[in-house]
């Protein structure tokens, strides 16, 4: 069984190094002179692979558990303490080993950037600790992952038309994109934190689930949601401040005309 769990992590490891090589090289390769822009696109690709599989995977999951729970007429919160699945270990693993290879591509080419570094390091800690450690608890990582990821395919597609100098595709996508991640990471992420923190501080998962564990989880949780309100913060911020520079820009136009 633990050389089948290392297969499949490695196994996925190296289709997401193919597919970031595929980005760099094929998708990105006639930008010779933005090498930084070229991994970036290259990182975006392996994004959009996994937040689609993930998305899907996870929903399924979640779905079919929740059914479960309710045609016994149970609380969908007695699962957070559950023994992790087969699928559910897969999907782990899967995930783990892209953010253990888009954490390379943080650290080799663009360690400036602290803040995507710190939330794959805090994922991957949180993902490892529930896989391998204590076993149990694998649809809190459902949850969570389906929610993060629903928003990874308009993020990554938003990202490579800024990327590619789209302006145009990039503004259509800035409308819907900016309240959408608003509303998934600044409302209904911390309203799932919220349960889970809820459920797992009372202490009715301690019997599998360490407590000082799950402060950490929790911890980590909410550091990634405040991460990510700072991020879309500040591109309301910025783009505000663009909408001010236009609407003057025009006001200055008709008054000369």
């Amino acid at each position: 069984k633990q050389s089948r769990e290392m297969v499949l992590l490695a196994a996925s490891a190296c289709v997401f190094c193919a597919i970031y090589v595929v980005g760099f090289f094929w998708w990105a390769g006639g930008w010779k002179a933005r090498k930084k822009a070229r991994h970036e696109a290259a990182s975006c690709f392996m994004s959009l692979l996994h937040g689609s599989l993930v998305t899907l995977l996870t929903a399924w999951d979640v779905a079919l558990h929740f059914h479960q729970q309710s045609l016994q007429s149970k609380p969908w919160q007695q699962l957070l303490q559950a023994p992790n699945t087969p699928f559910q270990d897969a999907v782990v693993e899967f995930s783990v080993a892209y953010f253990l290879v888009d954490l390379l591509h943080y650290a080799l080419f663009i360690p400036e950037d602290a803040l995507f570094i710190l939330h794959h390091v805090a994922s991957a800690s949180y993902m490892l600790s529930c896989r391998y450690y204590t076993k149990h608890g694998a649809l809190s990582i459902m949850l969570l992952l389906g929610l993060a990821e629903c928003t990874s395919f308009m993020q990554n597609f938003w990202t490579l038309a800024f990327l590619a100098g789209a302006t145009q595709t990039f503004n259509y996508l800035n409308v819907v994109f900016l309240p959408f991640f608003t509303f998934v990471r600044g409302f209904l992420g911390p309203l799932l934190t919220w349960h889970l923190s809820v459920y797992y501080f009372s202490g009715q998962a301690d019997s599998v689930i360490p407590r000082w564990l799950s402060f950490y989880w929790m911890f980590v949780v909410s550091l990634a949601i405040v991460g990510s309100i700072f991020w879309v913060a500040r591109l309301w911020a910025r783009l505000f401040a663009a909408r001010r520079v236009i609407t003057r820009a025009n006001a200055k136009s008709k008054r000369l005309d």
